[in-house]
Order: C-alpha cells, then structure tokens, then sequence
C-alpha cells in the first residue's frame, strides 16, 4: 500500500509540473524545483547525510528536463498561433 501511495504522490508531483511548465510565465515552472532543491539539501543535511547525493541530483534533473521541455512546448504553441494569424493577414 505504500508503494501505491508513493506512486500517485510521484505522478501527481510530475503531472503539477508538467501542466506549471506550459504555463506563459516562466517562473510557475521553477516553483516545484525550486522546492525540490530545498528539500534536497534538508534531507542530505539533517535528515540522511549518508543517502546516495546522485540519486537527488537526478531525481533533480528530471524536474528541470520537464520544465525545460514545457518551455519549448510553450514557444511551439505561440509560435503556432503567430503563424495562423501571418497567415490571416496574407488573405
């Protein structure tokens, strides 16, 4: 049952930044690994000081990839829509 409640927890975090990510300000997309950084630091630091530090700069990366990918999805959707009204004014 634990493993289920990590797992939703785990899709639900990813998910919120995904959706923060495709949002037309930047910032929105920084505010989960913004956090996911603090945590990190705290939890090496007082928490688990002999916990595996690449598995936190991974899990880490991968939050800044998602963000990194909803910023070039952003630019394609604007992109998109700047050429669809070019195209009208063409006409």
């Amino acid at each position: 049952m634990n493993y289920m409640i990590t797992i939703l927890i785990t899709i639900f975090i990813l998910g919120v930044q995904n959706y923060l990510s495709i949002r037309r300000y930047w910032w929105l997309g920084a505010i989960v690994p913004g956090l996911y950084v603090i945590f990190a630091i705290w939890f090496k630091v007082y928490k688990a000081p002999m916990f595996q530090t690449g598995l936190l700069i991974l899990l880490g990366a991968i939050l800044l990839g998602i963000w990194a990918n909803g910023r070039e999805q952003y630019k394609k959707k604007i992109n998109k829509e700047i050429d669809k009204m070019k195209s009208k004014d063409i006409e």
